[in-house]
């Protein structure tokens, strides 16, 4: 897996948070094959003064640097899997568990106060830099009928955000990426407090995250996709009636995408793999194009 990206979250305009963050992936074919799937891992810019003050800083450095996320012994059998590219099985098995046991929530108790002064400047902050071990934020897992899930989340009473976010459901091809989230969950956790009393508390960070994965599209088709996306956001802004995003681009989309794969794939807007058996070709004929072929 390999950095891909980078996100500077600090800079975003309605919801910045102290945060650089990237993807890690396979990027060969072969790999993604085996594997599809990413990590996305953030880390805290604690000496950013947007957010922490100098003292605050230090106080960060101090509790991270004292942390110990991954054993001595897990390190070395990961040093030992990179340059051997295998193990033996006794220790690929102790590999798999000292990593899992890395990112298990810790029963240890949260420090209150460290705590609940970090997430008055973010709670993402909070998350990363107040307790005593790493952990996994939230996973996104992928499923086939994003609707379906929002329906049946919300019918079980789970907050969900106000609408799927990503291209609108429609009768064409899905494209790119749709996906929703819930709020998080009240988690219950112990606290130390000062005087090293410790009690019950709860916490609210970890959150889960849904997406449904449409076809990848061209160069050409993802030019096409942000004109619709601007094409969208100027007809809203110009809507008084209050009719909603999803209409609306219910009616770009009409107008502008083809609603069959073939049309994506003759127009070049999206990424498909043919395979021509050779009694497809004519034989006068050596070559012919996509469009002929389909």
């Amino acid at each position: 897996m390999y950095p891909v990206g980078f996100y500077d979250l600090r800079d975003a305009s309605t919801s910045s948070v102290p945060v650089v963050s990237t993807a890690f992936r396979p990027i060969g074919a072969d790999e993604l094959a085996k594997n599809p799937f990413r990590v996305f891992t953030s880390m805290l810019a604690h000496d950013d003064r947007r957010f922490f003050d100098e003292e605050t800083e230090k106080q960060l450095e101090a509790f991270i640097g004292a942390r110990i996320l991954f054993s001595v012994e897990l390190l070395q059998l990961a040093d030992k899997a990179s340059a051997q590219q295998e193990l033996e099985e006794v220790e690929a098995f102790r590999l798999l568990d000292l990593a899992t046991a890395a990112f298990e929530l810790s029963t240890e108790p949260v420090d209150h106060d460290w705590y609940f002064k970090l997430e008055r400047i973010s709670a993402v902050a909070a998350d990363i830099g107040g307790v005593p071990s790493t952990h996994i934020n939230h996973l996104t897992p992928r499923v086939l009928d994003i609707d379906d899930l929002y329906a049946r989340m919300e019918a079980r009473g789970i907050a969900m955000i106000d609408e799927i976010q990503g291209p609108p459901k429609w009768e064409g091809p899905d494209v790119l990426l749709r996906q929703t989230s819930f709020r998080a969950l009240t988690e219950e956790r112990l606290f130390r407090h000062p005087g090293s009393e410790v009690r019950p508390g709860s916490l609210r960070v970890r959150f889960g995250e849904v997406e449904q994965r449409g076809i990848a599209l061209t160069e050409r088709g993802r030019g096409l996709y942000d004109r619709m996306v601007a094409e969208v956001d100027n007809w809203l802004a110009a809507s008084p009636d209050g009719t909603t995003r999803v209409e609306i681009a219910k009616q770009v989309w009409r107008q502008h995408l083809p609603d069959t794969e073939t049309g994506l794939a003759v127009q070049g807007l999206a990424y498909f793999t043919f395979r021509v058996p050779e009694e497809t070709l004519a034989p006068e004929k050596d070559s012919a194009s996509l469009e002929e072929l389909i």
